[in-house]
């Protein structure tokens, strides 16, 4: 179950955001000035591939590949980096999230399961 990552590092100049974690899935959500929902990222592993689905407001999800970046080179770790080319978000992401978000404000998990829907009844 998603559970909220609390004290997360909050960057000067970009909206403020809240860190959910489970097992599964990592969900970073955006707030604008009227604490609204601006967007989010939920990031998932499915079948030992690293996904990401992101939806900054409007009609646009974008689902994207996660290279993990283990390949890192000099001082710096190496980071996830996100790339297209992700196959169509299937139905399995929203049962996984379905079942995963029981402990998120109903709200909250309402939102972005209905935009998961909408996204994979689209492309999938």
């Amino acid at each position: 179950m998603l559970r909220e990552i609390t004290g997360v590092r909050q960057i000067p100049g970009e909206p403020p955001r809240r860190w959910f974690q489970s097992e599964r899935l990592d969900l970073f959500v955006w707030y604008g000035e009227d604490q609204g929902i601006l967007g989010f990222r939920l990031c998932y592993r499915l079948g030992g591939r690293e996904r990401a689905v992101t939806w900054l407001g409007g009609q646009v999800c974008l689902h994207q590949r996660v290279d993990e970046g283990r390949e890192g080179r000099g001082y710096f770790a190496p980071a996830p980096i996100l790339f297209p080319g992700a196959e169509p978000l299937g139905g399995d992401v929203v049962i996984l999230f379905s079942e995963e978000s029981r402990g998120l404000e109903r709200g909250l998990a309402d939102l972005i399961l209905g935009k998961l829907g909408e996204f994979a009844a689209v492309d999938g």
